[in-house]
């Protein structure tokens, strides 16, 4: 009876370890990897370009609410 117990137990114990071993397999690692910073382009010279200026707004003053 107690060799059959340890016969199981041996058998349960090489299933996990192939279970394991094909789980890995399965699985895909990949190495740490460094990003690479974003270049920006410059503008292509063929393209027509022009620089416009807006000027910001005047603020208008606030009404003075004690005055109200």
């Amino acid at each position: 009876m107690v060799d059959q117990l340890e016969l199981q137990l041996k058998e349960l114990v090489a299933d996990a370890a192939q279970d394991r071993v094909q789980a890995e397999r399965k699985t895909s690692k990949f190495g740490a990897f460094e990003r690479r910073k974003p270049v920006k382009k410059a503008f292509p010279a063929h393209l027509p370009h022009e620089r416009v200026v807006v000027e910001a707004p005047v603020p208008v003053p606030a009404a003075d609410p004690i005055a109200s």
